[in-house]
């Protein structure tokens, strides 16, 4: 039973995530939604994650930034670009051969 609790609860808050960019992308470009979106995310986690500060430390915090934005806002950007402009689910399948 734990097992499947925890399992819904992951794919209510992922479901949600979802929405969320649906409906964030009506007031805001992709790539700034999505940077929005890491830019919080990584701070939350580095308030709650123990060590984190050592990504920033000798000299690593310009690739770690660098790859963060490479990584997570170009990636997601376009996935969110993508979101914008394409329907989801299979509306407009129908005038496929």
């Amino acid at each position: 039973m734990r097992n499947f609790v925890l399992f819904a609860a992951m794919s209510l808050i992922w479901g949600l995530t979802w929405a969320a960019i649906k409906v964030g992308l009506g007031d805001l470009p992709p790539l700034l939604l999505a940077a929005a979106r890491y830019l919080l995310a990584a701070a939350l986690l580095a308030i709650g994650v123990r060590g984190a500060g050592a990504a920033f430390a000798e000299g690593r915090a310009r690739p770690t930034i660098v790859s963060a934005l490479l990584v997570n806002t170009g990636t997601y950007g376009l996935l969110f670009w993508g979101m914008q402009h394409v329907p989801s689910g299979c509306r407009g399948w129908s005038t496929l051969p």
